[in-house]
């Protein structure tokens, strides 16, 4: 078994992921301490500027599998590809990123396997003696923090975005290419054609520079138009906590904290929000803070880097309305 620290890619709209081009970044941590390499795993119809993108960010290597039947995702035909690479070059370690289409990919290749699997981890280093990975996640509804280890290999993970690494990029670096023909199995279901959802059309959480977020202090579904309202004026991302998805009022792409979204934006207006811990250790590293909430004595003040204790139905509209009169006059 190798010492090499596999990176399995992600792309989108022929580009690779931001979540991707983190992964890079610690498996090259993992990698240089162990005295192994990094090694993308890129599963494409076609590789046109990905190669390029992958040797900036860090990989040592690239295995390549280029297929027609990547062109829409498939988590069976990707675990089944990926399954057949493992077999050939045994690593060390293989790094899943924690969005929808990588959590299939986990689930689906350790159990295909019958080895272990770390899900969400919001951190990955190497031990003090550098025997072994340690995979931090959070644990009891995000309360806790567990550092778990894997006995089964290859040790597999899902990791989250924001880890706190710092990205690699060199415009030098370059990757050894290795083109693997698998015989790959055909999707069970085929993509006709796409129709956007001009509605919900929105960054990422984890991309948006400015985010406000709402908290049970909205009180019910009409309550939380008021705060989506506001970030709309603003031009902001809209994000939610937990309990919001938990009673059905938003998507789960919109959570913010330790079990949905890690953001750092370079303003984070959080409204409504008592704090809890599982919510604020998603969001405590944004640049600027500022807290609307009607109880001085709420957790978020405590983080915030400025507070308004108020009503937000009667200090939204009112700032909505303000910012959107500033606009039409600049």
């Amino acid at each position: 078994m190798s010492k090499n620290i596999w990176v399995v890619c992600e792309t989108f709209e022929q580009k690779i992921t931001n979540l991707t081009f983190e992964l890079l970044a610690n498996a090259r941590h993992l990698a240089e301490g162990l005295g192994g390499q990094v090694v993308a795993v890129l599963f494409t119809e076609k590789r046109a500027g990905l190669i390029e993108e992958l040797e900036r960010y860090g990989a040592d290597k690239v295995i390549l599998v280029e297929d027609e039947k990547f062109k829409q995702f498939d988590s069976k035909v990707a675990a089944h590809a990926l399954d057949k690479l493992i077999d050939k070059y045994e690593p060390y370690a293989v790094l899943i990123g924690s969005s929808v289409n990588g959590r299939d990919i986990g689930g689906r290749i350790t159990a295909k396997r019958e080895i272990g699997l770390v899900a969400d981890c919001q951190e990955i280093k190497l031990t003090e003696d550098k025997s072994d990975i340690m995979w931090i996640r959070p644990t009891f509804d995000g309360k806790l923090l567990s550092d778990i280890r894997i006995t089964s290999t290859p040790k597999i993970g899902t990791v989250g975005n924001k880890t706190g690494v710092e990205l690699f990029h060199d415009e030098g670096h370059k990757a050894e290419v290795i083109e693997e023909k698998i015989e790959v199995e055909s999707p069970l279901n085929k993509i006709l054609s796409f129709v956007k959802d001009e509605e919900h059309e929105h960054l990422s959480l984890e991309d948006a520079e400015v985010i406000v977020a709402a908290g049970m202090g909205v009180k019910d579904e009409e309550g939380l138009k008021v705060v989506k309202d506001f970030a709309k004026a603003l031009g902001a991302e809209f994000g939610v906590t937990k309990p919001i998805v938990d009673n059905g009022w938003a998507d789960k792409s919109l959570q913010v904290g330790v079990t949905g979204k890690t953001v750092k934006p370079k303003l984070y207006i959080a409204v409504g929000i008592s704090g809890a811990l599982q919510h604020t250790n998603g969001m405590k590293e944004s640049e600027l803070i500022i807290a609307i909430n009607s109880d001085k004595d709420a957790k978020i003040m405590k983080i915030a880097n400025y507070g308004i204790v108020g009503d937000l139905f009667t200090i939204l509209p009112l700032l909505s309305e303000r910012i959107r009169e500033e606009k039409k006059v600049n």
